[in-house]
Formats: C-alpha cells, structure tokens, sequence
C-alpha cells in the first residue's frame, strides 16, 4: 500500500493469524508492542479492510459476472443478527448457480458452480435488482415479492429440474 510500511508478508502474517488461528487484532497489537513493534489494532484492522476491497475487485466481480451469465440462477435471503446491535437486523442475499452437488465445477450445459453473497442492511426489492443487473435467465426464489421487480423470468423452489 503506498506510503505504509504494510508489506505482503506483514499484511500475510496479520491475515492468517487473525483468521486461520483465531488471533484478534488487540493480542497481535500486544504481542508487537512486546517486541517494540508500535503497530495499532485500528491500523491493522485498515489495512485488512484495503485488502478487503482490493480482493472484492479481482476476484467477487469476475465472479458475478460469470452468475450473471448463467442461463438458471437461485436467490435467497436470510436474516443476520448484527453483532453490535441484537434488535438490529441486516440480510444475507445468496445467488448461485450450477450443480447442487460436491461434484464438479461445471456441468454438462456449461453451467458453473458459483455461489455469491451480498450483505445489505434490507431485504427490499432494490437488492436483487441492484445484484442482477438486467438478468433475464431463470430464477429459482422462494416467492418473495422482492424478486418480482427483477427482470429474471422467476421459477418456484421445486420447478429447477424440469428446466
């Protein structure tokens, strides 16, 4: 990142210990202060937020892409307890398509086995609208009224495998 001192194999290193070992942010920020490293969780925490975006960029948008093109999607939403607030809830929107199975990346028609997620604080129809972007293949939903301001031609959760 330009003018830090956040190289690959810091930022590597503050990644996998905070998310493959369970370390937090304040345990690294003392274990550095330890050995005289002055390095705050808030900076630790920006950096990985960057990384974040940058990793959305190359890899969740070509990724969509490839959803969108996929002549049969499925759509649901859940909703999400928001940690900091428990009377506050957000949505999950789930977008996949492909083989509902371990098996295989693509199935015979060229379909990908793709799953996207989309955290938003609503589960109003603008969400799958803004997530589709003029998507006209067919959509597996569960009959939520969300669903019918997109332009997928919309199929019920049992009909997939007649198609």
């Amino acid at each position: 990142m330009p003018k830090s001192y956040a190289t690959p194999s810091l930022i590597t290193q503050i990644i996998t210990s905070k998310y493959q070992f369970g370390l937090p942010l304040y345990r690294q920020e003392q274990i550095l202060a330890q050995i005289k490293i002055g390095l705050s969780r808030k900076t630790m925490s920006d950096w990985i937020v960057k990384i974040a975006a940058i990793l959305s960029q190359l890899l969740y948008e070509p990724w969509h892409t490839i959803l969108l093109n996929q002549s049969v999607r499925r759509a649901d939403e859940t909703p999400l307890k928001v940690v900091a607030d428990e009377n506050q809830k957000s949505q999950m929107w789930v977008y996949n398509a492909g083989a509902d199975s371990p098996q295989g990346d693509i199935k015979e028609d060229g379909t990908r086995n793709i799953v996207l997620y989309e955290h938003q604080p609503v589960r109003g129809g603008q969400c799958p609208v803004d997530f589709s972007r003029g998507y006209n293949g067919y959509l597996q939903v569960n009959g939520h009224p969300s669903y019918h301001a997109t332009e997928a031609r919309l199929v019920g959760c049992m009909c997939l495998k007649n198609l």
